[in-house]
């Protein structure tokens, strides 16, 4: 009797891979920390890549690895952790944090990077989850919180203490800006570094792998004590999104900018979270209205919410919770493949069926 076994293997790059379950064009992926039963702790916790559609459905989940060889971990009660940034080239998300288990004691991001190194992780349209960059000596003793890439093997991230570093694929770390030290989220818009801190958004020119750059304030949040996290500009340059995790009463939120020609203007704020604030943030401007996605500041199962920007005063649609014990950080759309390489279910990349036939 025979019998025929079919088996699905992707060509991709020239290299073949086995199949794995690619991300779905225009949803949402999401930091999420935490498993659900140990808390939220500064030894470190599990973390995975969830992926929702934009009705706040959960279509599958990438969870880390916390054991093994590479382990993987996030700190779970820092906010400022968890970012995620698409690539430039918008075919892969990287995020950034500590190649530990879960530590017995102290805590990930006071550990030297020689002992907990840092890490860089990416994730491509595939759902394949590698760790690019591996470093014993950058971000030691302070917190890596974010990382870009161009999508041609250069990296960048940032954190504490540091700056902006130039991290390469595996190279030696190279610190390129100094000038601000305490970061937040980073981006790459146009082609140009663009970075977050507690007050402002800042630029730098180019995406520079050594020397020094001088960087500017681009928005300068408002308001006591502004709290900016994640960012997005649309394609001119003449619309931008801020999340802000203060409250809504002391000017947190969704903030709404705009450009005149000369400066960034404040145009509104719109309420996240029931008036919580937010930080992670995708805003897709395709439409009359931008629409807006954004994580609340709840300390756990905090929100992954919707705004469709009307005007001052937009409702909030709340899509999911990140559950008990866990925790939403970092959020973006997901990447897609490249058009010319992949066909396969209604998405792009070369695919090949193999049939193979035994006794």
């Amino acid at each position: 009797m025979k019998r025929a076994l079919l088996s699905l293997i992707l060509v991709v790059g020239g290299s073949i891979s086995a199949f794995a379950q690619f991300f779905s064009a225009g949803n949402l992926a999401v930091t999420h920390v935490g498993d659900g039963t140990t808390a939220l702790n500064g030894f470190g916790n599990n973390v995975a890549i969830d992926e929702y559609n934009t009705a706040g459905a959960l279509q599958q989940s990438f969870p880390l690895a916390q054991t093994g060889p590479t382990p993987f971990s996030m700190t779970g009660n820092a906010t400022a952790e968890g970012a995620l940034s698409l690539s430039e080239d918008g075919r892969s998300l990287t995020f950034a944090g500590y190649q530990s288990a879960r530590l017995s004691s102290g805590s990930l991001a006071g550990s030297t990077a020689a002992a907990v190194p840092r890490t860089i992780a990416e994730i491509s349209v595939f759902g394949v989850i590698t760790k690019p960059v591996v470093s014993s000596t950058a971000f030691s003793a302070n917190s890596l919180r974010s990382a870009v890439t161009d999508g041609a093997n250069n990296y960048w991230a940032l954190g504490v203490g540091t700056g902006v570093t130039y991290m390469g694929n595996n190279a030696s770390a190279a610190t390129i800006e100094t000038a601000q030290t305490t970061l937040r989220v980073m981006n790459i818009v146009n082609g140009d570094l663009y970075f977050s801190a507690a007050g402002s958004i800042f630029k730098v020119t180019g995406k520079p792998q050594s020397g020094t750059a001088t960087p500017v304030a681009v928005i300068n949040n408002v308001g006591a004590s502004p709290s900016t996290y994640d960012f997005a500009f649309n394609a001119g340059l003449t619309l931008a999104y801020v999340a802000d995790d203060r409250t809504t009463a002391n000017g947190g939120g969704i903030q709404r900018w705009s450009w005149n020609g000369s400066t960034w203007n404040l145009d509104y704020t719109l309420a996240a979270g029931g008036g919580l604030g937010a930080r992670g943030l995708a805003v897709d401007f395709s439409g009359a209205n931008p629409v807006v996605y954004a994580t609340t500041t709840e300390a756990a199962n905090n929100r992954l919410i919707k705004i469709v920007d009307t005007g001052a005063g937009s409702a909030e649609t709340d899509l999911a919770l990140s559950g008990t014990v866990r925790a939403f950080r970092g959020l973006e759309f997901t990447p897609i493949p490249e058009p010319s390489t992949f066909v396969f279910a209604g998405i792009g990349a070369a695919a090949m069926l193999i049939l193979r036939r035994r006794k």
